[in-house]
């Protein structure tokens, strides 16, 4: 819906498309933004102060712009319902990093135990020696008296 205004900056008659965001918005003459000019038929128009979720711009006088939510990444105002940002393109609802796995510390294990010392074993080979020695020499006496 294109509305016929007139540029305040130079006088020029120029068609404008209120609540639109486009280079149109400006006077091609003198560069003068029109989404500061008050459309002429807005003047008649009661005031609806119904619409909640809608915004009105700054010194619009009335040119509602539906509501808005900041883009994650660059902060740019995009409208609710955005997929992608309309100036940086990244996703409006990117989905949620995953949670990272928790670190698993692997304590090392503790150092092996030390063999007890065996100080009894030189003494007890000595000894089983001795035995061995003192029951062949028996089997050895019993056989040569038989």
């Amino acid at each position: 819906m294109k509305v016929a205004v007139e540029c305040p900056g130079c006088g020029a008659g120029v068609e404008i498309e209120p609540g639109s965001r486009s280079a149109s918005l400006f006077c091609s003459r003198c560069d003068y933004p029109l989404f500061w000019v008050r459309p002429p038929h807005l003047d008649e128009e009661p005031v609806d102060l119904a619409g909640s979720v809608l915004r009105r711009r700054p010194g619009a006088s009335g040119i509602r712009l539906p509501a808005t939510v900041p883009c994650p990444a660059c902060a740019e105002l995009n409208v609710v319902v955005a997929v992608v940002c309309i100036r940086c393109g990244s996703p409006m609802h990117p989905e949620p990093e995953p949670e990272p796995e928790p670190v698993v510390v692997v304590e090392a294990p503790p150092p092996p135990e030390p063999e007890p010392e065996r100080w009894w074993l030189p003494w007890m080979t000595v000894l089983l020696a001795f035995y061995a020695v003192i029951i062949l020499g028996l089997l050895l006496l019993w056989l040569v008296e038989r």
